[in-house]
């Protein structure tokens, strides 16, 4: 099979872990349910912009809980038919979705889950500390924003080897190939659930892993 990162410049490493950037949480239950790899990373269940990440990676994940910019606010949740209550950081725009229990009284709560989050920060730039070469994957940002996001791997977790890949579910998403940046399309048309869509995020992860899997170094669920 023809690695989807080839191209004449260089060649992806063996990857050892496929790590989720957020966009939202699917990318987190895809790479769980198609790698053996259940560690947790900070951003897996965070709905979070990449220039969120760029922000809490040049702080090394170190207050990604911050109290003072904490606010709740109320969404609706479809597959429960009403509002339920998350945890948005009004700074960054990061929203918590799992970590705070469903209450507008989040705030005793805080210490907890940025206990949490130090924890699972330090596992992150240890991986880089250790030089573990790393697939990032984020969904649905904008081309745009690639690059930048590209470079605060490389500036701050060096140690990674960072390839990027994005993952875009709009309609007019092209799949397009540039110096260890891949994206591609993962159709969504008439699907009712993350299940439905899972054989394709399969290929596509799978694809974009395959020097890792080859090598042993990653392993299928």
């Amino acid at each position: 099979m023809q690695d989807t990162f080839a191209n004449p410049r260089t060649e992806p490493p063996a990857f050892t872990h496929v790590i989720s950037l957020g966009g939202d949480c699917e990318v987190a239950w895809a790479i769980r349910h198609i790698f053996d790899q259940p560690q947790a990373y900070p951003f897996d269940w965070l709905v979070v912009p990449p220039t969120a990440v760029i922000a809490h990676l040049r702080n090394a994940c170190a207050a990604m809980v911050n109290g003072a910019a904490l606010e709740a606010s109320a969404v609706h949740d479809a597959n429960l038919g009403r509002d339920r209550h998350i945890v948005i950081d009004s700074a960054t725009g990061t929203q918590f979705h799992h970590d705070f229990p469903d209450t507008p009284e989040f705030r005793p709560h805080a210490p907890r889950v940025a206990e949490k989050y130090t924890a699972l920060a330090a596992r992150l730039f240890a991986l880089s500390a250790a030089g573990a070469p790393v697939l990032f994957v984020q969904k649905g940002q904008p081309a745009a924003d690639d690059a930048a996001l590209l470079a605060a791997l490389d500036a701050y977790l060096p140690g990674t080897q960072a390839r990027l890949l994005v993952v875009d579910p709009l309609p007019n998403a092209a799949a397009n190939e540039a110096e260890r940046i891949t994206r591609r399309r993962l159709d969504i048309a008439g699907r009712g659930s993350w299940e439905d869509t899972a054989p394709k995020w399969r290929r596509i992860l799978t694809e974009a892993a395959q020097a890792g899997l080859s090598a042993g170094r990653l392993r299928l669920a």
